[in-house]
């Protein structure tokens, strides 16, 4: 599901670089906390 997000997001990315680059400063908080939460759970996961 997550893979499938970053696909998405990359699909978006393609499209339009300003927009991500907007939506990236905007939530960059909420991203960076996003990233760690996946690190936690691919570690604890496995």
């Amino acid at each position: 599901m997550l893979f499938c997000l970053y696909i998405c997001v990359y699909i978006y990315y393609l499209m339009d670089y300003e927009i991500f680059n907007n939506y990236l400063y905007n939530n960059q908080m909420l991203i960076t906390n996003q990233i760690f939460v996946n690190l936690f759970s691919k570690s604890t996961g496995h």
